[in-house]
């Protein structure tokens, strides 16, 4: 007879264990009181009309897209530039760009070429925006 070892169960760790119950609980939640379509907006059939309130965010940035866009950051910086592209992060290819920054001397503006923009740092999107006023 062959005997085979067999391993025992891994077991899940502190941080897993804690997502699983907040998904249990949100799901229990969820039974007491259903969110409105408002709050909770994942049929995608809804987010296909022509409403603009009923736009998701990421849907707003994708129609940015080849167009001129004025990004507000956490810093003292504001960027105008054409978006290229972006991903679920809202990092963003920018190119024909103007940043606009505060100094203790005044303010100071620099062009680039093109940049790629890290999506944590953005604090406002602008569509359309030209940037702040000289």
């Amino acid at each position: 007879m062959f005997k085979t070892k067999v391993k025992p169960k891994k077991r899940c760790s502190t941080s897993h264990s804690r997502l699983i119950a907040l998904v249990w609980l949100l799901a229990f939640l969820y039974r007491l009181v259903p969110p409105s379509p408002e709050v909770f907006c994942l049929n995608m059939a809804a987010t296909q009309t022509t409403n603009p309130s009923q736009l998701l965010p990421l849907e707003l940035v994708d129609k940015c897209i080849g167009s001129r866009i004025h990004i507000v950051m956490k810093t003292d910086k504001e960027i105008v530039g054409t978006l290229l592209g972006f991903d679920d992060f809202v990092n963003m290819v920018l190119e024909d760009v103007t940043e606009f920054e505060i100094t203790p001397e005044g303010r100071r503006i620099t062009k680039l070429d093109q940049i790629l923009l890290n999506g944590n740092n953005i604090t406002m999107l602008i569509p359309g925006g030209e940037g702040p006023e000289v």
